[in-house]
């Protein structure tokens, strides 16, 4: 089959309109060979990514359209210890770019997709950050060590992702769909609107920080609302009691990271060296803790290394410490 001719062929199916041998033909193409297949992935995370609704759309995608997304992608995310650069993507780049992308189900009990809603996975290792803008126009900062899952269905049937990690959502306004943020405890409700959800697997809470508008808090999947926060209120929910504690913070310190700063006001030493860990894209563990049990910290990371940061510390409070690649092991003294 000639390469166009795939490719039309390939965008009537993106759009519905392919009858059942068309779907045969695609298929058998696909089983052609794996680049085939990686060719078809590539163009349904670039049809639900950047919410393409035509035939035009793919075909001019294709080859000149996709080699320049490759081809331009933005700078990658410096190796560890140096300068944290904040990296900032559009929806296709991120389709090819550091962004992990993951897209299942696409080839399932011999058929190429099924009629179930299919996700794309956008991955932030452990060191690394960036943004990207969704079909709907809402914008997302993806934190460290975060995965954000967006559907097929996206801005069709609704505007739900769901979050492990922490991602701060500048949200388009729309009249038709609620946007919702589902995690593994709670889902978070709103219209249009600027706030932060963080949700890390391994952490007992979920925190919700609010920069504008308006958000609800709701019980996974349920309707039993825990909070309504305004602004610069954050909700801190227990994932197992759904017991919800609500308090103020400070602007700056919340959604620092977002430009490329770290702050602590305050902080206890765990989640000093937790989001360091994060940070710096390492693993830090006290394996001798200091003599106070309530010792906090107050300063700012921005271009440090982490060396530098490490030095900081131990002139603020006594600490050996030593890295080892990724590990690294702090003693106070």
């Amino acid at each position: 089959m000639e390469k166009e001719d795939i490719h039309t062929l390939i965008s009537k199916y993106f759009d519905g309109k392919c009858s059942q041998e068309e779907i045969v033909s695609i298929y058998d193409w696909c089983n052609l060979s794996e680049k085939n297949k990686k060719e078809f992935i590539q163009l349904k995370t670039t049809w639900v990514i950047s919410d393409k609704k035509s035939e035009e759309n793919i075909l001019s995608s294709l080859p000149h359209i996709w080699n320049n997304i490759i081809s331009e992608i933005s700078q990658k995310a410096p190796k560890m210890y140096t300068r944290r650069s904040l990296v900032y993507y559009t929806a296709i780049t991120a389709a090819a770019s550091i962004l992990l992308i993951f897209c299942l189900n696409f080839f399932t009990d011999n058929k190429i997709w099924n009629s179930h809603t299919e996700y794309t996975y956008f991955y932030m290792a452990r060191g690394e950050k960036g943004q990207l803008f969704l079909p709907d126009g809402t914008k997302v900062w993806l934190n460290s060590d975060s995965k954000l899952r967006l559907g097929s269905d996206f801005n069709a049937r609704n505007r739900a992702v769901f979050l492990e990690g922490e991602a701060f959502f500048d949200v388009a306004k729309s009249d038709k769909h609620s946007f919702i943020v589902q995690t593994n405890s709670v889902d978070v409700k709103v219209l249009g609107t600027a706030f932060k959800v963080t949700a890390y697997t391994g952490s007992d809470d979920v925190g919700v920080s609010l920069q504008r508008g308006s958000v609800s808090i709701y019980k996974r999947g349920t309707e039993e609302k825990l909070a309504t926060l305004v602004p610069s209120q954050h909700a801190s929910i227990k994932r197992k009691s759904f017991l919800t504690e609500i308090d103020w913070f400070d602007d700056e310190a919340n959604i620092a990271w977002t430009f490329e700063e770290l702050i602590y006001e305050h902080a206890p030493f765990k989640e000093v060296f937790a989001k360091m860990g994060n940070w710096y894209g390492v693993d830090i563990s006290v394996v001798l803790p200091p003599s106070q049990p309530d010792l906090r910290y107050r300063f700012k990371i921005k271009s440090e290394s982490l060396t530098e940061i490490l030095e900081l510390i131990n002139k603020m409070t006594p600490i050996d410490y030593k890295i080892n690649g990724k590990e690294v092991i702090i003693r106070y003294k």
